[in-house]
């Protein structure tokens, strides 16, 4: 619960309570809870329609069977740190870093098997292939200005617009806030 006065931190969202008052102008503490949950709502917001992780995460993705390549979901791939599965025997096995690439610089991110290598064989488990990997721009410095604008325009606009209809009109995301998301969407290949 935060105290009146004091300023509650959005420790996940790339834009701070206070950079966000100063943005809009809010010169009281009162609304500073109220400020944090709208950016961790806009910050989601923003990683849901672009596709991206805005600051550093591990994440997990599972499989079933092998791919090739093997495209990891999320954006930016920093890196992968382990590749396991389920052997023959019901073992679970680390898979050698020497036996796959992983390339980063593409969106998504794809794990490929390393040239003249073969996956190993599987048990067959339902999700017996666990990817940890990591995402995100790195700390909230890091984070493109364009995401952290969109992230800002998003929280003003609900902050000033607390219910979705404002005297018979639907307030919709401001046109604004998706043309600076549009530029940093991951679209599908092919």
């Amino acid at each position: 619960m935060a105290v009146a006065g004091t300023p509650v931190a959005a420790e996940n969202a790339p834009v701070t309570t206070d950079e966000m008052k100063d943005w809009s102008r809010i010169d009281i503490a009162d609304d500073d809870a109220m400020v944090a949950a709208l950016l961790l709502a806009a910050t989601a917001h923003v990683e849901l329609v672009t596709g991206r992780t805005l600051l550093t995460a591990t994440k997990y993705h599972y499989l079933t069977d092998w791919e090739y390549p093997i495209e990891l979901p999320e954006f930016p791939l920093a890196s992968v740190t382990t590749i396991k599965y389920i052997d023959p025997d019901g073992v679970e096995q680390e898979l050698a870093p020497a036996l796959y690439d992983v390339d980063i610089a593409e969106e998504p991110g794809f794990v490929r098997l390393g040239y003249g290598d073969t996956w190993p064989t599987l048990r067959g488990d339902e999700n017996g292939i666990t990817i940890t990997y990591v995402v995100g721009y790195g700390a909230a410095a890091d984070v493109p200005e364009g995401l952290k604008v969109a992230i800002k325009a998003l929280t003003a606009h609900w902050y000033e617009h607390r219910e979705a209809v404002v005297e018979g009109t639907f307030k919709e995301i401001p046109l604004a806030v998706e043309t600076l998301l549009w530029n940093f969407r991951v679209t599908e290949a092919g």
